[in-house]
């Protein structure tokens, strides 16, 4: 995130700004604690979990909301850079292995490129990525 987006969500003074729609472990939520406390107020158990800014994403009209989307070509369904699975684990340390020279802010389209071009760690991720956004903004 660069410092005039940080600026920008300070000045229009959000209760949240989410970064959605790209690569799973890559977008971003920014929550207020005024929000999250409303939320934990107001919302029911499952919003007092890892799910917590679900009540705001079903409360949009009661929040200053932003949302941002990246370029198309880091909206990918195919692939994901977590480490939920151990298959996650191996996939991001193969792209760290090989991309180290720019951390520690390695460019995420050059990650997507080594994917791409490995379909074998593609592989590795697939069965997890169909489940993975299913689930992806309740």
């Amino acid at each position: 995130m660069n410092n005039n987006l940080l600026t920008a969500i300070i000045y229009n003074e959000n209760d949240a700004t989410f970064l959605d729609d790209i690569i799973d472990g890559c977008g971003f939520e920014i929550i207020g604690l005024d929000a999250l406390k409303e939320s934990h107020d107001k919302g029911q158990r499952k919003h007092r979990s890892e799910l917590c800014t679900l009540y705001i994403r079903e409360n949009t009209n009661d929040f200053q909301i932003q949302r941002l989307f990246p370029p198309k070509e880091l909206i990918r369904k195919d692939i994901r850079f977590t480490v939920d699975y151990p298959e996650d684990l191996i996939v991001c340390r193969a792209v760290y292995k090989k991309l180290k020279g720019n951390s520690p802010m390695i460019p995420l389209l050059d990650a997507v490129r080594f994917i791409d071009d490995n379909e074998s760690l593609k592989k590795l991720i697939a069965p997890f990525c169909e489940s993975g956004y299913s689930m992806m903004y309740l």
